[in-house]
């Protein structure tokens, strides 16, 4: 079970004669995290903070690494537990996808569900540790990978980037796998543990 749920919605993108405008270049996320507060009676919703995100739609389209980059910040100052920051990074990105054209403000509301929260917690501070940079180093680099890179999403149409391969078989773009380790020391698909 997910430790938050998220819904979002969108500004009605149209001049005033019912054309719609041109493209914009950035959509503004305007992430709202919602706290349940226990009473005796019920769980009350109440915003607890909210943060802004400025990504470039182009960019979401052609699935490269900044809008990604950029609502994991957003995320993270709303503390937001990491584990569950990729799931919520890719339900934000298909969202703005679907829409043509592209909004010029996205509205991410984000429910804590607390019966998560202590697991959550539990498992962020394990997440938070980045593995050492010697086991960093030592991620094994695999010649002629081939795919989509589970992290960018990316297939690797450039044979510069390379694919590197965890011990536990699982391959990533190199320098998407090195900026990850470099936060949380665990595999992003199964949390196999490295070297800390």
């Amino acid at each position: 079970m997910a430790a938050y749920n998220c819904c979002f919605s969108h500004d009605s993108h149209q001049e005033d004669d019912g054309e719609e405008s041109a493209d914009v270049e950035y959509t503004t996320v305007q992430l709202r995290l919602w706290k349940l507060e226990e009473q005796e009676d019920a769980g009350e919703a109440a915003p607890a903070c909210s943060r802004q995100c400025r990504i470039r739609p182009a960019e979401v389209l052609r699935r490269l690494e900044a809008p990604a980059l950029e609502l994991a910040s957003g995320l993270t100052e709303l503390q937001v537990l990491e584990w569950c920051q990729p799931r919520m990074i890719e339900l934000a990105t298909d969202y703005i996808r679907e829409i043509h054209p592209p909004p010029e403000t996205v509205l991410m509301d984000i429910m804590e569900a607390p019966e998560d929260v202590e697991e959550g917690v539990r498992r962020s501070t394990e997440v938070m540790t980045p593995a050492s940079e010697e086991a960093i180093g030592g991620v094994e680099r695999v010649i002629g990978g081939e795919g989509e890179c589970p992290i960018c999403l990316e297939k690797d149409e450039e044979e510069e980037k390379g694919f590197a391969c965890m011990p536990c078989s699982h391959s990533f773009h190199v320098k998407c796998i090195q900026v990850w380790l470099r936060i949380s020391r665990f595999c992003p698909l199964c949390r196999f543990p490295m070297p800390c």
